[in-house]
């Protein structure tokens, strides 16, 4: 004997799967893709006013290092995801303003290849943050240590344990002592320059939407095929992995705190300036 099913029965899973899918992607992305616009704001500023006093050119070599790092973010992830990297230029300043570039192709009926064109496009926000982070492990060691995020909470804790780890982090530069060492200057320098450019020009905001759209259909499709087995099962997972992105949110919101500083100091010298010559 056949069992019917019910058309609201279907509706509702599949609104229930939709739902949890929205929920899982802002709580995995939300934070990351927050803060990558505030430090795109602060990059730019900084940029803006530091390439006036300094001079464009002089601006770009000398945070050339940074543009080298984002080139990498986007040739890192095409290799990850199977794309054919055809040509690539980690610094080389053009006249249009185009200071690198990677080119690759893919195949567009791949849903895994496709997925991969949001984390290329975003790819600096992730190899910077981590290039930071390795830069302040091996440059400043226990200064850098900030505070432990306990695993086992919910990804709301683990979030708010992120930015406690970041903050302290950050605190522990204002140490005195750290002044007269070069290794705190080598890593100030490196992180104003990876920080002035994990930020995402027009084309590779369009081509991380691209894959946004494969990434949320990979999502969903896990929903609906791990619902009915309980949300829980869903969650935890979810979970699972902004546990195991902690290091990559406390670098990210490490070199905000970092830029915002900067921009301050910028501000202020900026304002000096004006009133001097006013």
């Amino acid at each position: 004997m056949s069992v019917a099913i019910q058309p609201q029965g279907v509706i509702d899973y599949v609104a229930a799967s939709a739902l949890l899918t929205c929920r899982q992607l802002f709580m995995l992305l939300g934070p990351v893709l927050g803060l990558a616009f505030v430090l795109h704001a602060l990059s730019s500023y900084v940029r803006s006013r530091a390439a006036r006093g300094l001079g464009v050119d002089a601006y770009m070599w000398i945070t050339s290092p940074g543009v080298m790092v984002h080139e990498l973010g986007h040739a890192l992830f095409c290799v990850v995801f199977g794309h054919k990297i055809t040509k690539m230029k980690l610094f080389g300043p053009q006249a249009d303003g185009t200071l690198g570039y990677v080119e690759h192709s893919y195949n567009h009926r791949n849903l895994y290849q496709s997925l991969g064109n949001f984390f290329i496009g975003t790819g600096p926000i992730w190899l910077g943050s981590a290039v930071v982070y390795v830069l302040s492990r091996f440059l400043l060691g226990a200064h850098a240590s900030g505070s432990a995020v306990n695993a086992g909470g919910g990804a709301l804790d683990v979030l708010l344990q992120v930015a406690s780890s970041a903050f302290r982090s950050f605190a522990a530069l204002l140490d005195p002592s750290l002044m007269g060492s070069w290794r705190f200057w080598v890593f100030a320098y490196l992180v104003v320059c990876i920080g002035s450019h994990i930020t995402l020009s027009p084309p590779d905001i369009r081509g991380a939407f691209k894959g946004f759209l494969a990434l949320v259909a990979a999502v969903l499709l896990f929903n609906l095929l791990t619902v009915w087995m309980g949300e829980s099962y869903s969650v935890r997972a979810c979970e699972a992995l902004v546990r195991g992105s902690v290091v990559l949110y406390a670098a990210l919101l490490f070199v905000v705190c970092v830029n915002l500083t900067l921009a301050g100091v910028v501000f202020v010298l900026s304002f000096l300036r004006g009133r001097l010559r006013g």
